[in-house]
């Protein structure tokens, strides 16, 4: 069974890079089969018609490493350089700051295959804590505007999948709520997830 150190052998064109990074996703599923399933098969519940197995699979497999830098050199060498700048390009860029990124994001969204808002929504689901953790260890002032700016692409998707925007919703308000109660927390992180429950919830 091939690893991910593993590339298969290249193939001529963007359709057969694809499937080998189809083929590389799922053995890493195969050897790993309580890492990333609860992630596969959420989002095929999601997309039981436009998404082939496959290609969840592949962005099963991204998403985790999303916002861990060192691991980006494994992503590119082993689903190769086309499909890795399709995914940067559809889920982060790193270049980008909170703001300019929700501008950025939100004039690429409508120009988004159902293949690019599959990753899109596939990065946003899985490992969106940790980016806040990482983003308030970095700006600790930053945390509203950050908020701001996850709710602003949870509502760019939220005709695209209104049910996965309030789960979203709910567990950075649950997030927060945690960081209310450590020590470093205090009132304000307690008054941010109020306002996150009052974006996600229905009627508001």
């Amino acid at each position: 069974m091939m690893g991910l150190t593993e590339t298969p052998a290249p193939e001529a064109g963007s359709a057969d890079r694809l499937r080998n990074a189809r083929y590389v996703a799922t053995c890493y599923l195969e050897h790993h089969p309580g890492v990333y399933h609860d992630v596969f098969d959420e989002m095929r519940g999601l997309f039981p018609k436009e998404a082939d197995p496959g290609l969840l699979a592949a962005a099963a497999l991204y998403t985790p490493v999303v916002h861990v830098r060192p691991a980006e050199w494994r992503i590119e060498r082993g689903f190769g350089h086309d499909v890795f700048r399709l995914l940067m390009e559809t889920t982060y860029d790193p270049a980008l700051g909170p703001q300019d990124r929700l501008a950025a994001m939100t004039e690429r969204l409508p120009m988004l295959s159902d293949r690019g808002l599959i990753l899109q929504v596939a990065a946003l689901k899985a490992y969106f804590e940790q980016d806040v953790y990482l983003h308030s260890r970095v700006c600790p002032d930053g945390d509203l505007d950050y908020c701001r700016w996850l709710e602003g692409v949870l509502t760019s998707l939220s005709d695209i999948c209104p049910e996965l925007a309030a789960r979203t919703g709910r567990m950075l308000a649950f997030y927060l709520r945690r960081r209310a109660d450590a020590p470093f927390g205090g009132e304000r992180s307690a008054g941010m997830a109020g306002w996150v429950r009052s974006i996600f919830t229905p009627g508001n």
